[in-house]
């Protein structure tokens, strides 16, 4: 009984250890790279300001994304081609996400530190779900990072829209059933008197 305690107490602290350390968001005094931004009141219009805050130049930038239909970035940078990065087009794969990217366009030799550009998305209108993600950016010496946090299209999760209104229909037909079973009931007992 003692220890069952004591791997309690232990177990408590080891998943407050976690959750405090591991899950933490970023903020302007720690990270090399901000994102803020996200989508706008349609939830079709993405943007994002990158701030580059590290001593590195930043060389490549993915914005993981479902449901893209156009991919904006600055006219120093180049863009993957649509089939790359999954854009909705005559034989898109609706099945996967894509990953919209990034890169300079020399001689521009990428984001400076301490300076910002803008990236831009629509999504087509079938739509995304708006999440939390997590955007991958390359450094001018190879090495990178990643920005959790950053409001970004996701792939619809199985079902979800129609997970409502199929709830509502099957209700909708118990309740006809019920009641059709009450008035017979009630039918075949008058006719029985």
């Amino acid at each position: 009984m003692h220890s069952s305690g004591w791997y309690g107490r232990v177990l408590s602290v080891a998943i407050l250890a976690a959750l405090a350390g591991g899950v933490r968001p970023a903020s302007a005094e720690d990270a090399a790279v901000v994102i803020t931004g996200g989508a706008d009141e349609t939830h079709h219009l993405y943007k994002w300001t990158v701030t580059n805050h590290s001593n590195k130049r930043i060389v490549r930038i993915e914005f993981p994304q479902y449901g893209a239909d156009l991919f904006e970035t600055p006219d120093t940078w180049k863009q993957g081609t649509i089939k790359e990065m999954n854009l909705v087009n005559v034989g898109w794969d609706h099945t996967r996400p894509g990953l919209c990217w990034a890169e300079p366009v020399p001689p521009y030799t990428g984001l400076a530190p301490g300076a910002s550009a803008q990236f831009g998305m629509r999504i087509a209108g079938m739509g995304a779900e708006r999440r939390a993600g997590t955007v991958r950016v390359v450094f001018d010496d190879g090495s990178q990072g990643t920005i959790g946090g950053v409001e970004l299209p996701h792939m619809p999760e199985r079902g979800t829209p129609w997970l409502a209104l199929i709830g509502a229909g099957m209700f909708f037909v118990i309740f006809i059933i019920y009641n059709e079973r009450r008035r017979r009931r009630g039918a075949a007992g008058t006719s029985a008197q």
